[in-house]
């Protein structure tokens, strides 16, 4: 079996300003915002949740985006730099042309300024930060600006942008700038799969996005979701939602904990249902059944029998990463089983008719998750 799901990211800069003595004296908005370039390294960053592969070594509380436990770790939108250059950017840049001062954590916070906010009919999760930077001790020319995570004292540039003109910060005043970053994921509608698995012969059904997402908001609250981590409004982490299990469809592993009496179990593991499942309207999702019931079987490394759960290392510029579910001919339990669908990562896959694995027949099961 072979499925996918993805993630669009687009980061943009909305606007700036120019401050002197802490009051606004330019302020610039764009009608149509500057597009970034999120380069290779920000999409490794994405991909390579709590996991060692052979980019980054991040271990399993590091934030995606805002930043929490001090300045060890930090995501993607912590800080932000200003440049001189105007070279356009490659994807495998990993800081910017020519930096200007130092990096910045100072974040304004509060709506407009920080936070969260969705449209759930389009699938989106959209996070601003707006930052200040130092004040300038000499005139210099901005170009550039970049955004990056902070990971044990190494700075990993996430985004960069190229300015459209010239911005010159005169001696004794600071730059203000807010980025917008907008994550589109799929499938948030029923999607058809149809293959062909040995001894089974074609298999058909739908299968889409099955978590909690706030309804359609219009400012940049702290309302947190069950997809993926996010900021708060002060440029915090926020922790991922857990009103059901195994909710999350990047690599972060916020997205498989839970707070409830059925949490800890491997953050790979999926669910077999034996009993039918129903599809709710993209994020509407807020329960599912308890993987202790009777009415499910929970895969975990741990079950009597061989199941194996290995994701795959995540290969910088690929754009893609693979989690490989192996069920042996023993498991679970050294019996027969029958499945009407399987749930795993947030998403909910169901059968146009159950399938049974003998115990003498090996069940392979491929997610990829792509990134764009």
């Amino acid at each position: 079996m072979n499925l996918e799901t993805s993630i669009k990211v687009q980061g943009y800069l909305v606007g700036y300003s120019i401050l002197e003595n802490g009051n606004i004296i330019n302020e610039t908005k764009f009608d149509v915002p500057v597009k970034n370039t999120i380069v290779t390294a920000g999409k490794t960053w994405l991909m390579t949740r709590n996991t060692t592969d052979n980019s980054f070594t991040v271990d399993g509380w590091t934030p995606m985006f805002g930043w929490s436990s001090g300045l060890a770790r930090a995501g993607a939108l912590t800080f932000c730099a200003k440049g001189s250059s105007n070279t356009a950017t490659t994807a495998d840049m990993t800081g910017l042309v020519s930096i200007v001062g130092t990096y910045t954590q100072t974040i304004l916070s509060g709506d407009p300024n920080t936070g969260t906010r969705y449209d759930k009919e389009n699938g989106k999760i959209i996070m601003r930060v707006t930052h200040d930077h130092a004040v300038e001790t000499s005139d210099q020319n901005i170009n550039e600006l970049g955004w990056f995570s902070y990971l044990y004292s190494v700075r990993r540039m996430f985004s960069r942008i190229v300015l459209p003109n010239t911005v010159t910060v005169q001696t004794g005043q600071q730059l203000r700038t807010t980025y917008q970053l907008e994550i589109s994921v799929a499938p948030t509608t029923l999607t058809p799969f149809s293959f062909t698995m040995t001894g089974l012969g074609t298999v058909t059904g739908n299968y889409m996005l099955q978590a909690k997402i706030p309804e359609t908001t219009t400012t940049f609250g702290s309302v947190a979701n069950s997809l993926m981590s996010c900021i708060d409004t002060n440029g915090n982490h926020l922790g991922v939602s857990a009103p059901n299990y195994y909710c999350g469809l990047t690599f972060t592993p916020d997205a498989y904990r839970t707070t409830d009496n059925y949490g800890g179990y491997n953050q790979y593991d999926m669910i077999l249902y034996t009993a039918t499942q129903a599809f709710t309207t993209y994020g509407d999702y807020t329960t599912t059944t308890n993987p202790a019931a009777s009415s499910s079987v929970l895969i975990t490394n741990t079950s009597s029998g061989s199941c194996t759960i290995t994701p795959s290392v995540y290969v910088a510029g690929s754009n893609y990463r693979d989690i490989t579910y192996v069920l042996d001919p023993n498991f679970p339990n050294g019996t027969d089983v029958t499945f009407s669908a399987i749930r795993v990562r947030g998403l909910l896959f169901v059968f146009d008719s159950p399938i049974t694995k003998l115990n003498t027949q090996r069940l392979t099961f491929n997610l990829r998750t792509t990134i764009a």
